[in-house]
């Protein structure tokens, strides 16, 4: 993923974030577990939030571990549970179809180059046991990529596809209530990410001529100007409403804090550092 959605750290209680950590800590060792340790490059922040949202209301259990990131002094991490795995599932389903987009985009020795990892993810895809869920997001994906092979002018239908991967998601929550929630959150989710990307990508992707939703809906004439960025900002605001008023719908967990922060701060935050191209995509990195 893209490591977007992320705590405001200085706003998080000492026990919240070291929650924050070990829910990162334990979806990465979930990963290696089920996946192999190659498999730890589909992790990010974006993932562990969809691991915290799909935490069962109770206790936290942590264990302390060893890892690459810390060979010699063990870290908490979360307890092997069934949020970690699900998400460390749709983690390895999304990593699959970033690679295919990628070999899409991208030249020939490129392709060549990511050729290993693609087949790797769709071996882990295949061990995620989630055919339904795995066919819908090659279905979304491939939808969206025929919009940009059209040039298409509307961010909200580009945005859109990518955001009903992550809906779909929240489906796979065994419980429908609750399933339903999660997908209205998640959806809006996904809808910030496309659009925080697309803005983060914009001089990349001029120089090499490839399709960008905001470029192709406001710089016809190459340049983005105050009112253009004002309206961005304005859809991805409307967009973290919606989805902080469908998040107080579920039911309060050990992680409902740190959730609501990401939400209504740290979200935001990235957002903004994001608009004014300040934004370091450090989501490989353990949180400090």
């Amino acid at each position: 993923m893209y490591g977007y959605v992320r705590p405001a750290k200085d706003e998080l209680l000492v026990k919240e974030y070291d929650a924050f950590r070990a829910a990162y800590c334990g979806l990465c060792h979930s990963l290696k577990k089920k996946y192999g340790a190659a498999a730890r490059f589909a992790l990010s922040y974006d993932l562990t939030y969809l691991a915290m949202l799909y935490w069962e209301p109770g206790d936290l259990c942590t264990e302390r571990k060893r890892c690459p990131a810390s060979p010699l002094r063990k870290k908490q991490c979360s307890c092997e549970c069934p949020a970690l795995d699900k998400a460390a599932a749709v983690a390895v389903i999304l990593a699959k179809g970033k690679l295919a987009d990628t070999m899409a985009d991208e030249g020939f020795f490129r392709k060549l180059r990511a050729w290993p990892a693609f087949m790797a993810a769709k071996r882990w895809a295949k061990k995620a046991a989630l055919p339904e869920y795995d066919e819908l997001v090659k279905k979304r994906l491939s939808e969206l990529d025929e919009l940009e092979k059209q040039g298409c002018k509307s961010i909200d239908m580009a945005a859109d596809k990518f955001a009903l991967c992550l809906a779909a998601a929240g489906k796979l929550h065994e419980d429908e209530t609750r399933g339903r929630i999660l997908s209205a959150v998640l959806y809006h989710t996904g809808r910030i990410i496309y659009i925080l990307d697309a803005y983060a990508d914009l001089e990349e992707d001029r120089a090499k001529n490839r399709y960008n939703a905001v470029a192709a809906r406001y710089m016809e004439d190459g340049v983005l100007d105050d009112s253009e960025k004002e309206a961005i900002k304005e859809t991805l605001a409307d967009s973290m409403a919606l989805m902080e008023a469908d998040f107080e719908l579920l039911p309060e967990t050990v992680y409902t804090p740190v959730v609501r922060n990401i939400i209504k701060l740290g979200l935001p935050r990235t957002a903004q550092l994001v608009l004014d191209g300040k934004f370091k995509p450090d989501n490989r990195h353990e949180p400090d």
